[in-house]
């Protein structure tokens, strides 16, 4: 901006350039209009001069000049002082005949030359005076034109600065718009969630309030059903805010296993079709034979898009079907593209609204069915695991006739075909496995407990790192299930004390915590020498498989 302001300098100093070539040109043809007249005086002189020698010639003609001489000087003196190019030669010639003399003659000659010689001297001084002045004029001009340019060029810089400062405000004015939006948006969606949260949880504060109640043991397992039905609603909530946030802060990383491709998703169907049958829907599942047995990949994130796609799908259907295909577009010798889509025969949706969808913060919340209601989360998320696989989504919708949401991934193929049998120990194998629970929290020990006595009878406790330690010396174990957050020794510092040991196939460790791998992977995960990782609020299913797993 302060350079704009010093711009009125440059066409002052120019206006000035161009008024000093102005009067230098206007001296200039003052000059070039006498050079003009003293040509032509010169000119007159000469003829003046030739003629006045043909007289000296002719003898008789200078007797009767002789006579007049008296009038020579005056007629002279005025002749040469009045001399103009317009005056007719001839008279002059009459007048100096009729009152000069022999020797006046010879005088005027003398003082034409004399006048000639003066006029041509006065010519010299006027030309190289316009030497001069041309050159000044060039001088001025080719400086006038620097100016004239760097006026234009800061003219030029003027407005488009002016146009980028426009278009900025404009930027400036749609971005404070947008942020007005979005903090009404997450205020609005802040609301929305409290009250998403404390519906699950009021649930099952009455639910448990009313179980010593019930006297029915049909009646009570009707109660603990919806019990863990509100429960599950909210771990589900409470999973989809701490997703969103990792998103935002870049924190989430996919975790790549070999697994079976067909029987995963074929669980995922299997799971969701109960609910699909409780309003009525028809789930399907398609998928390609020619897929490989098994890709290695992040096989939770992938569950993840398939249970958000797919209930999304079940909540906007209200009678039809849903269904998932999973297809080969192209193979090689490590990857497979893989297309999936999830395709329903629901409510649809507008498409002026189609791209506010993937929005978070607005999608599933602008519907006043309360069974469709969500928190808006589901798609954002879904979009941006798809995006953390390199991948895109796709969605095509018309009001009343469905929808289909479909992406494509490029899939590592697995390289292990080992059959379930191979890696799940038997019955009896599994009972003889001696457990050490490592926990702080007694209400968790206890859940873990009476999950696993059945499967592991010989399930051991410790409250902390320092007490599993001395049960370690004093014990063999096949497997430790280990709290990372703890008082005396967390889970880290104990498991590499166990590392010193015992290495990560003689004793696998289980990590337990509420922190989420990716943080913990940046901090001590991997250097510990965890083998695998079990977050809290723990999935009772996914425990034990994991524990199958490492044993």
């Amino acid at each position: 901006m302060k350079r704009n302001n010093k711009l009125w300098f440059f066409p002052l100093l120019s206006t000035g350039f161009i008024i000093a070539v102005i009067f230098v040109v206007a001296d200039v043809v003052q000059l070039q209009n006498k050079v003009e007249k003293y040509v032509a005086s010169i000119s007159l002189l000469n003829q003046v001069n030739l003629e006045l020698s043909k007289i000296v010639d002719d003898v008789t003609y200078l007797d009767q000049i002789d006579q007049k001489s008296i009038l020579a000087d005056y007629q002279l003196a005025n002749s040469l002082n009045d001399l103009e190019p317009d005056r007719e030669l001839d008279a002059f010639l009459s007048d100096i005949g009729a009152t000069s003399n022999p020797t006046l003659f010879f005088k005027t000659t003398v003082v034409i030359n004399k006048r000639i010689q003066l006029i041509r001297q006065d010519l010299s001084d006027i030309s190289n005076a316009l030497k001069f002045r041309w050159v000044l004029i060039s001088i001025l001009g080719i400086i006038s034109c620097l100016f004239a340019i760097l006026i234009s060029y800061f003219a030029l810089q003027f407005f488009q600065n002016k146009r980028e400062l426009e278009s900025k405000n404009l930027e400036l004015t749609h971005a404070v718009a947008v942020a007005k939006r979005a903090i009404n948006a997450r205020s609005d969606f802040i609301s929305f969630l409290s009250n998403e949260i404390r519906t699950p949880i009021n649930a099952i504060i009455g639910l448990v309030q009313l179980q010593p109640e019930i006297t029915t043991p049909r009646d009570k397992n009707h109660n603990l059903q919806l019990i863990k039905f509100s429960a599950e609603n909210l771990h589900s909530l409470v999973n989809d805010i701490l997703d969103f946030g990792k998103m935002e802060s870049d924190n989430l990383i996919l975790q790549n296993k070999e697994f079976a491709f067909k029987a995963h998703f074929q669980k995922i169907v299997d799971t969701l079709t109960p609910i699909a049958h409780a309003k009525n829907l028809e789930l399907l599942f398609e998928f390609d034979d020619r897929l490989p047995d098994y890709i290695e990949s992040d096989r939770t994130r992938l569950s993840q898009i398939a249970f958000n796609l797919i209930n999304n799908a079940i909540k906007f259907t209200p009678d039809g079907y849903v269904k998932l295909q999973i297809g080969m577009l192209s193979i090689s010798e490590e990857y497979a593209e893989v297309k999936f889509s999830v395709k329903d025969s629901g409510i649809g949706i507008p498409e002026e609204k189609q791209e506010f969808i993937f929005e978070r913060f607005v999608g599933g919340r602008n519907h006043t069915n309360e069974e469709m209601a969500g928190t808006g989360l589901g798609l954002t998320i879904t979009k941006k695991l798809v995006e953390l696989f390199h991948g895109e989504i796709h969605l095509v919708s018309k009001p009343n006739k469905g929808s289909t949401f479909s992406f494509t991934l490029q899939l590592k193929i697995g390289q292990t075909k080992l059959k379930a049998s191979e890696i799940t120990p038997s019955i009896l194998e599994v009972k003889s496995k001696k457990i050490l629970l490592v926990d702080d929290n007694r209400i968790n020990r206890l859940i873990i407990s009476k999950y696993l006595e059945k499967t592991f009878p010989g399930l051991e406790h410790a409250e902390n790192g320092k007490i599993a330690l001395e049960k370690l010396e004093a014990k063999k174990y096949d497997l430790i299930l280990m709290d990372l957050q703890m008082p005396e020794m967390d889970g880290f510092e104990a498991t590499m004390k166990i590392r010193k040991k015992y290495s990560a196939k003689e004793l696998p460790v289980l990590a337990i915590s509420a922190t989420s791998v990716e943080v913990l992977q940046k901090e001590k995960y991997v250097k510990s020498g965890i083998n695998d990782f079990i977050s809290k609020p723990i999935d009772l299913s996914d425990l034990m498989q994991k524990m199958l797993t490492h044993l």
